[in-house]
């Protein structure tokens, strides 16, 4: 799949999450506890769902991953329970969208960071994924952002004319 890769800028935004350290094969079950958690406590807050919902994940030590999910949020929250007050990062973002099984988003992950460093950038942050369409989509959508920084020049500055020069 091509994937078409744009380079965008975004306030960062409060959002709320639960984080959670498991296997892959269990991530399923956690986003929709996570979901579920987050939404109710963003209510009893008086906080609207600002966005669709967020993943974003690190990998840990045993072929294990640290996740957190939740959802953009009109402001922030007090923690409460599992559920922990965070940010979406804002500034410059190299997004770019996956239509198919989640199986297959590593691929657009891919595609940012080649783009990224393609195009004069590096990777500035933790990237996330927003899933747009729901888990019964035939086809999801899902939009994965990168945060990208100009990258530093490794090569030598340029200096003024030498006493050979002159």
């Amino acid at each position: 799949m091509g994937y078409r890769v744009e380079l965008v800028e975004v306030d960062a935004r409060p959002a709320a999450v639960v984080r959670c350290h498991v296997d892959w094969d269990r991530l399923g079950d956690f986003l929709g506890l996570a979901f579920g958690q987050v939404v109710a406590v963003a209510d009893k807050q008086g906080r609207r769902i600002c966005g669709a919902p967020f993943l974003r994940y690190r990998e840990s030590a045993g072929g294990q991953w640290d996740f957190e999910a939740g959802f953009p949020l009109s402001g922030r929250i007090t923690a409460r329970g599992q559920v922990e007050p965070t940010a979406l990062q804002g500034g410059t973002v190299a997004t770019t969208v996956h239509v198919g099984d989640y199986r297959g988003v590593c691929a657009a992950y891919d595609a940012a960071v080649q783009w990224i460093c393609a195009h004069g950038y590096a990777v500035s942050g933790d990237a996330w994924e927003c899933y747009l369409d729901g888990p019964r989509t035939a086809a999801p959508r899902t939009e994965v952002s990168s945060p990208a920084a100009p990258a530093m020049s490794t090569e030598p500055a340029p200096h003024g004319p030498s006493d050979e020069d002159e």
